[in-house]
């Protein structure tokens, strides 16, 4: 454990206050500022320079996620905002944490698309003036941020309560 963990607490409560920031503006506005991204960047070259974290690490798990999150904003399966905002946060979570934060984003976002779904079928079923039809023919457009986020956050946190010793 480090002889300072206030200085980790409060680079990892940076991060998360980045990424829920992030998950907001998605819900928002439908797009993840590049911002945030550069501010997940910043945070953790600090959190490298302060011992907490490998740089190689990070930049691998980096390297692992860009280039398929590269190709799915290419193909339009994902927006450039989730792409950029996964890439940062495999920095965080680094090569080993890949997988841990890949099936969490994965959880979340079935969550998600759920209550989406749910909403919109809700939704058909109380505006009478709207047709069935008509909402069927609407694109479901996902915040997906808010699953990268909830993927992030949780995973960097199991890490952290599990270093510091409280998990």
């Amino acid at each position: 454990m480090s002889a300072y963990p206030w200085i980790q607490i409060a680079l990892v409560s940076g991060y998360s206050s980045v990424l829920i920031w992030s998950a907001f503006e998605d819900i928002r506005s439908r797009t993840i500022p590049n911002s945030a991204v550069i501010s997940l960047f910043i945070l953790f070259v600090l959190y490298c320079l302060a011992g907490f974290a490998n740089w190689a690490d990070g930049l691998i798990g980096g390297l692992i996620i860009f280039f398929p999150a590269l190709a799915l904003f290419h193909y339009g399966f994902m927006g450039g905002g989730d792409a950029k905002l996964m890439t940062a946060i495999a920095l965080w979570v680094g090569q080993q944490g890949i997988l841990a934060f890949c099936l969490v984003t994965s959880l979340a976002g079935g969550m998600l698309a759920i209550f989406f779904i749910v909403r919109r079928w809700h939704e058909s079923r109380v505006l009478i003036d709207t047709e069935p039809a008509d909402l069927d023919a609407q694109a479901i457009v996902l915040p997906y941020g808010v699953a990268i986020a909830a993927g992030g956050l949780i995973t960097i946190w199991i890490w952290q309560l599990a270093y510091l010793g409280v998990i």
